[in-house]
């Protein structure tokens, strides 16, 4: 998703950070059901866990936001 101006405000903003994130995690959930060893594992576990912080530092980020 871009950086850009949101018509419809936060929730506008949140609705579309979370299609994102959901879509993200699809991929990154077919990637654990195909990994072969347990560090390729880990790796798209950590990707996960990566993922879920972002959403959730940019929904807490968006009071800060002027819409």
């Amino acid at each position: 998703m871009k950086n850009s101006f949101w018509t419809g405000g936060a929730g506008a903003y949140a609705k579309g950070i979370h299609e994102e994130y959901q879509g993200r995690l699809r991929e990154l959930r077919a990637c654990l059901k195909d990994c072969q060893t347990l560090f390729e594992q880990r790796e798209v576990e950590h990707a996960i866990a990566a993922a879920k912080a972002q959403f959730k530092a940019k929904l807490d980020g968006i009071d800060d936001m002027i819409f």
